[in-house]
């Protein structure tokens, strides 16, 4: 499906050629494991920030006014495109079981993880005359130590 579009905000091209340029470096940088992974994700975040940032480009084509608008914003990133698509008058609804959707599903799923990280806390056993330690994790990986 082609919806015909023209990018208006420098912003949205900015954020594309941020996450194409922090991909590349990724690849690049295979004797660095901890630089490879800091360009990947800003790669992840800049493309994910780009699907939102579109789809509120979208929806701002509708000239929705009020707490429609207002109620619009607050969607899920996907959704929102579905309703511009569906309120645009096309006739065919989006797919969310195709391959390009489910990946930038995926896109968006990391980027929440790293902005609503899920965190809890775990407690190592003491030892006599140890400190309690607890530590946080995500994923599995410690953060930090308090």
């Amino acid at each position: 499906m082609k919806i015909p579009a023209e990018i208006k905000s420098n912003e949205l091209l900015d954020l594309l050629c941020d996450a194409v340029y922090q991909y590349r470096l990724s690849h690049s940088c295979t004797e660095n494991p901890y630089r490879c992974n800091r360009h990947a994700r800003s790669s992840i975040l800049s493309s994910a920030i780009s699907l939102e940032s579109a789809a509120n480009g979208l929806l701002s084509t509708l000239n929705l006014t009020g707490r429609l608008a207002q109620d619009f914003d607050k969607l899920p990133v996907i959704s929102k495109f579905e309703i511009f698509v569906r309120l645009s008058g096309c006739d065919v609804g989006l797919d969310r079981g195709c391959n390009e959707v489910q990946r930038a599903q995926e896109l968006l799923n990391a980027r929440n993880g790293f902005v609503h990280p899920k965190q809890k806390t775990k407690r190592k056993k003491e030892k006599k005359g140890a400190t309690h330690i607890s530590w946080k994790e995500k994923r599995g990986h410690p953060y930090f130590v308090e």
